[in-house]
């Protein structure tokens, strides 16, 4: 397609600089790449933490933990829980920091954990098994799932502007038509 058009009035559209848009267009696209290559990298650790915690589930051991202190750190809505638990595994007595809080805990409540035979300090919560996988699966697919639509919307955007330098619309292909709807011949093979 030619750069240089006549429009009804007579105007010849000057020719623009391209070299900026295509230079802008290679950047937006390699970026995009970074942020899709580390969304999927993330959807890639989902995968390997599934596959982990599928391994705790099959060789770790189910016990009972009791809480014994619940410590308030901050005031007001910046406040923060810790949760002591204790448990006991062949005989002996182990203490440990659970990895969450609920505002329905109280000390003293029992949870369930599931704590590793062969090193029984190592212990997974019950109720996170399965979840943590499914967050990195969501945050990778929002990862790509944006950069997708924001490049999609700078390309197309980026398009339209080009059209109006060129042809002062966002129109394709500019008086294409004549007044009745009907294609001119000579802008027929290039509109289909």
């Amino acid at each position: 397609m030619e750069q240089y058009r006549q429009n009804n009035n007579g105007y010849y559209p000057q020719k623009n600089n391209n070299s900026s848009t295509v230079i802008g267009r290679i950047l937006l696209v390699l970026i995009s790449m970074v942020f899709i290559g580390i969304g999927a990298f993330i959807i890639y650790l989902g995968f390997w933490q599934k596959e982990s915690e599928e391994e705790m589930e099959k060789n770790y051991v189910d016990v009972e933990a009791q809480i014994f202190d619940i410590k308030v750190h901050g005031s007001g809505d910046n406040r923060t829980h810790t949760v002591f638990i204790e448990y006991m595994y062949e005989g002996k007595k182990y203490e440990d920091k659970l990895n969450y809080y609920s505002s329905t805990m109280n000390v003293g409540d029992v949870v369930e954990i599931k704590c590793n035979p062969s090193n029984p300090k190592e212990f997974m919560s019950k109720g996170f098994i399965g979840k943590i996988s499914i967050i990195l699966w969501i945050i990778g697919g929002v990862f790509i799932g944006v950069t997708l639509i924001i490049m999609i919307v700078c390309l197309v955007a980026s398009k339209r502007k080009k059209n109006m330098s060129v042809y002062g619309n966002d129109y394709n292909r500019p008086n294409a038509y004549y007044n009745d709807g009907e294609l001119r011949e000579e802008d027929e093979k290039e509109v289909f």
